[in-house]
């Protein structure tokens, strides 16, 4: 049952319920409705106490036998069902994901990367790629100048000026173009980007970082806000 999700198993319950309260009511006992529904003593049994779920002709027949109309349980039943077969086609998906690890990842990538062409500044998506290469030769110091020049592009995209930048992040947060958290990861990341063009000194895992963050907000911007709003007017409309 640990694998039933929640709304499943309030439903299955809530149907066991109602079948054991008629059966008090009607005065019948496990063993005299299995022999009226014309089922087993305990495949009953494992219906009455939740730990399995009828198919729609067993309880039928269950319903039937309790002189009762179908209409009254046939909600919760479809209710049930349905979560049931979410549940089943959800594990379906886990399973070929974990056989085919780069499954989700690709599909996302691919997602994202068809947004990002057509919503954000091809200069700044240019870079993002420009940016990963230099992750991967080592040149940990380009990867962080394409990362703040990257930065440097969504703002004065959004029409914010960026003489000092760290401002136009702090914009990019008030003005509910980003949420706080990631303009606050951005910051921290042009701080890198900026003592890394004085020293020269980048760590791999401050580029991949930086990488993360402006990733980030390249889909939170051009992606997920533009996409939540347009679903946003679908619903009202």
């Amino acid at each position: 049952m640990s694998d039933v999700p929640a709304s499943a198993l309030r439903a299955r319950r809530a149907l066991a319920e109602k079948i054991r309260d008629l059966s008090i009511q009607k005065g019948l006992s496990l063993r005299a409705l299995s022999k009226r529904a014309n089922i087993s003593v305990s495949h009953l049994s494992n219906i009455v106490s939740a730990k399995t779920m009828p198919s729609e002709q067993v309880l039928v027949a269950i319903v039937t036998a309790l002189g009762a109309d179908y209409k009254e349980f046939q909600g919760l039943h479809i209710a049930a069902m349905d979560q049931m077969n979410s549940a089943i086609e959800s594990r379906k998906m886990t399973e070929v994901v974990a056989h085919n690890p780069g499954l989700a990842r690709k599909a996302l990538v691919a997602d994202a990367f068809e947004s990002l062409l057509s919503t954000a500044p091809q200069g700044a998506v240019q870079r993002y790629f420009e940016s990963h290469i230099a992750l991967q030769i080592g040149a940990y110091t380009a990867c962080l100048a394409l990362v703040r020049w990257i930065i440097e592009a969504v703002c004065l995209d959004q029409g914010l000026k960026i003489d000092p930048l760290r401002n136009a992040i702090r914009e990019l947060s008030r003005k509910g173009i980003a949420n706080e958290r990631l303009a606050n990861w951005i910051a921290k990341v042009v701080e890198v980007a900026n003592e890394s063009a004085h020293s020269g000194e980048v760590l791999r895992e401050d580029a991949e970082d930086a990488l993360s963050a402006v990733g980030a907000i390249l889909i939170e911007v051009y992606v997920a806000k533009p996409r939540s709003e347009a679903f946003s007017k679908r619903r009202r409309g």
